[in-house]
């Protein structure tokens, strides 16, 4: 009879203190929706970095791109990869879509699913895309240990996005920062 009484008395224990500690620690928040990067964006000149510099300074990294013909991503000027003076961003809750006057529109699947293709001129690409915070961040993989990763965000209270691009895996690595206003109408 003893013995019962204590399992009984453990079992209430164990259920108050299981009790305390939920009511303590709050029912699970769930994750904060992502910011809405929707809108045409314009490249702003004075607060931004231009990649084209350091290319310039380093004939080597454009001629040691990843995969085949390197002549079809000549001039590296115009390259979607290295940035665009305009582009558009198309969201729902899973894709963002930019669409560049360069090129065709591309569509990054957040929810952190590999996505396989190839990029005329540099071959085949691995593509991962996915919030971290109030961050949209996009991995790009090449052939060998070359990686193109460009992280989105909103500034300024969402009149500014910044676009922050990285390159490695090249002859050498470097990094650019390219900030755009938001054209007039957005959201």
């Amino acid at each position: 009879m003893r013995a019962l009484g204590l399992a009984l008395a453990l079992v209430f224990l164990t259920l108050a203190t299981a009790a305390l500690v939920s009511s303590c620690s709050g029912p699970a928040s769930p994750a904060p929706d992502p910011p809405d990067l929707s809108g045409t964006w314009l490249l702003n000149p004075q607060l931004s970095e231009d990649p084209r510099e350091e290319l310039r300074q380093d004939r080597d990294a454009r001629d040691r791109l990843p995969g085949g013909n390197r002549a079809r991503v000549e001039p590296w000027e115009g390259s979607p990869l290295l940035g665009s003076r305009v582009f558009r961003i198309e969201q729902t809750d899973s894709t963002v879509t930019v669409v560049t006057p360069e090129g065709s529109p591309v569509v990054f699947y957040v929810d952190g699913r590999p996505v396989e293709g190839k990029i005329e001129g540099l071959g085949e690409v691995r593509t991962l895309a996915r919030w971290k915070g109030e961050k949209l961040e996009v991995e790009r993989r090449f052939s060998g240990d070359a990686k193109i990763t460009t992280t989105y965000q909103l500034t300024d209270e969402g009149q500014q996005i910044e676009v922050k691009t990285k390159l490695s895996g090249f002859v050498r690595s470097f990094d650019f920062r390219q900030v755009y206003d938001a054209v007039q109408g957005r959201g």
